[in-house]
């Protein structure tokens, strides 16, 4: 049972993570005068991992196939 909790807290952790990072960019991208940050918003790596090794960035889009 320790290892499923563990598990738990890596998942909700890691979508914190992600939640933030998309706030982030929202944020970013909505204040006026600054450069579009949108381009960078798809990581490949992380893309990568949210589909299980499938997934590929097109434009700001992450793609699982």
């Amino acid at each position: 049972m320790p290892q499923a909790v563990q598990t738990l807290r890596t998942a909700f952790f890691a979508l914190a993570v992600a939640v933030s990072l998309g706030f982030g960019v929202a944020q970013a991208s909505a204040s006026p005068g600054a450069p579009p940050a949108r381009a960078a918003a798809c990581d490949e790596d992380m893309c990568d991992y949210w589909c299980g090794g499938l997934g590929m960035c097109r434009g700001e889009v992450c793609n699982c196939y």
